[in-house]
């Protein structure tokens, strides 16, 4: 899947109720899977690059990656801990 494909299915997940979203937790791990190998892809492209705007552009990508990536961690880590809070 494509990064833009990765982040709009991440966003969706993000905008759902805690209810609906704990449900969905294994297709979470899957999508924030698939973003942490594109973030390395990206950082090995930065590396090869060559061109300083090819670089720049690269970096904006890797930095938007990472940033929705570390929200999606965090929802899930709170879906974690939400889950153990109802099972006791």
């Amino acid at each position: 899947m494509k990064r833009r494909k990765l982040l709009a299915k991440l966003d969706r997940f993000l905008a759902q109720p805690n209810d609906r979203a704990a449900g969905q937790r294994s297709a979470m791990r899957k999508v924030l899977a698939a973003l942490k190998s594109k973030e390395r892809k990206l950082e090995q492209k930065i590396a090869d690059a060559e061109d300083s705007e090819t670089r720049e552009k690269l970096a904006t990508e890797l930095a938007i990656c990472c940033a929705q990536r570390r929200k999606g961690v965090e929802r899930l880590r709170g879906l974690q801990v939400e889950k153990r809070r109802n099972k006791k």
